[in-house]
């Protein structure tokens, strides 16, 4: 059960980065020139793009929870 928790997780981030990659313009473009640099091996092209993904998805997913533990903490003293 435990692993697949882990593996939940994680393909949670790669979704969660996939759709922030494809509908964020800015992140897109800065993310598509190091995917057509990949050669063409193939186990690159399927691992690099996702790996990339799932990054991002680390990265948003820490911003969320940075703004509502500070939103969380505002309600606290507020009360």
């Amino acid at each position: 059960m435990r692993g697949l928790t882990i593996v939940g997780t994680a393909a949670m981030f790669l979704v969660g980065g996939g759709i922030v990659v494809h509908n964020v313009p800015a992140i897109h473009h800065l993310i598509e020139p190091i995917i057509m640099d990949i050669p063409n091996l193939s186990v690159a092209q399927a691992t690099i793009p996702a790996l990339l993904n799932g990054v991002i998805g680390i990265i948003a997913g820490l911003i969320v929870v940075a703004v509502f533990s500070v939103i969380g903490k505002f309600k606290a003293t507020a009360s």
